[in-house]
């Protein structure tokens, strides 16, 4: 609470206050099946022996915070005091963490984290202008045609990290040799401006595919040169074909030809990252939470009314409403998509704006002596962008009109 007068103001008065409330469980690690245990005697089923699958995630967080301000001021020069400032907004916020498979191939998990920030100003006043008790404020969310009334939506952050762990199999050494991985991530946002009604919904969303490989040069180069024959020594009389002169001989100058220059270096990394953002105006309906919770994936179609697509928060669509169609080639990749453009508000002068960003690197390294060590890095990057501008008529179907 903040009260201040000086001579250029009669009085001023804020004061706010904030509640918060949070809970979060977490979940046993027992909380699996192993469908392969009792199996796992026979030697077709013995390597997914250890195989789990976790039907219950690690633990799940909530929390909401409400905040309520007003300011009252009236400058000395004025006959009335200036419109009381409100402020009356709730945050909510939901996340948890998944590891569905253990002791498989690739074992996936998700990371899931969810902001929505809301309004709820339009409580504060009756029809007629004058402030309610905030007893009234409260009955009007909790006792409303909804569990709990959070308000109109003005913003909604969620980010999905989809990870894996892959295991190599202990075949020819490869578990030893090579390290590969896979992450995908999605960032999807929707913002609601108040004053813009309908045309005042945007939405965008990030998605980001990393896959990397890391591979061991010096268990390949000591399966291939055994660090017995470097120590050998050579015999200079013995020079016929085949004999282990020679071989020692043969070892020496691949050791020098091939193995320095190629193998004795340290673990030799490659990495692809393709990034792709969308953003778009003019969005329906609400920001989506429904279409990827309350909707059953690949049997039910997302709806507009629930806002933009399951596909599209999870950054495999270029349109927020739109139909992505698969088919096949005759060529690789052998599989080819299409997006089929949604509806949007009606009567509005939308823009649409596209991004995809591509980056190869690889890198290694080496010690050349005591105190020297020398770092290889190698970057190849592209990308393009496309700005789209589309008007929409009274039923919301786009026609585009340009393109850069």
């Amino acid at each position: 609470n903040t009260r201040r007068r000086n001579p250029t103001t009669e009085f001023f008065q804020q004061w706010g206050w904030s509640f918060r409330f949070g809970y979060g469980v977490q979940f046993g690690q027992n909380n699996y099946i192993e469908p392969f245990a009792e199996l796992g005697k026979f030697f077709l089923f013995s390597p997914w022996k250890l195989l789990k699958f976790r039907y219950l995630p690690q633990g799940v967080n909530v929390g909401t915070t409400l905040t309520r301000n007003q300011t009252h001021e009236r400058t000395r020069n004025q006959a009335l005091k200036k419109p009381v400032a409100r402020s009356l907004s709730a945050n909510r916020q939901l996340s948890f963490s998944w590891q569905f498979i253990d002791g498989g191939l690739l074992n996936p998990g998700i990371d899931y984290t969810l902001d929505v920030s809301s309004s709820l100003v339009h409580l504060e006043v009756d029809r007629f202008g004058r402030q309610r008790s905030m007893l009234s404020i409260l009955d009007d969310m909790i006792i409303s045609d909804k569990f709990i009334n959070f308000g109109i939506d003005q913003g909604y952050t969620q980010n999905i990290n989809f990870n894996t762990r892959p295991v190599v199999p202990q075949i020819l050494k490869l578990d030893r040799i090579i390290a590969p991985s896979l992450r995908y991530s999605a960032r999807y946002d929707w913002q609601n401006n108040f004053q813009a009604g309908s045309l005042g919904k945007s939405a965008g969303v990030v998605g980001t595919l990393t896959v990397g490989l890391d591979i061991n040069l010096k268990v390949i180069a000591d399966e291939i040169w055994s660090p017995q024959s470097a120590s050998s020594a050579l015999s200079p009389a013995d020079t016929s074909a085949g004999s282990p002169g020679l071989m020692k001989r043969l070892d020496q100058l691949t050791r020098v030809i091939i193995k320095g220059p190629f193998f004795d270096w340290e673990r030799l990394n490659f990495s692809f990252t393709q990034s792709n953002t969308a953003r778009h105006s003019g969005v329906l309906g609400r920001p989506g939470f429904l279409n990827l919770f309350g909707r059953v994936p690949f049997f039910q179609e997302s709806l507009p009314e629930n806002g933009p697509s399951l596909l599209y928060q999870l950054g495999l669509s270029s349109d927020p409403h739109g139909e992505v169609v698969l088919g096949t080639k005759g060529q690789f990749p052998f599989v080819s998509g299409r997006t089929i453009r949604g509806r949007r508000a009606p009567l509005g002068n939308l823009t649409d704006l596209y991004t995809q960003g591509n980056k190869v690197i690889m890198r290694t390294a080496r010690t050349l002596w005591e105190g020297a060590r020398i770092d290889l890095n190698w970057s190849l990057g592209w990308s393009y962008n496309v700005n789209r501008t589309i008007t929409t008529d009274s039923l919301g179907i786009p026609t585009e009109l340009g393109r850069t």
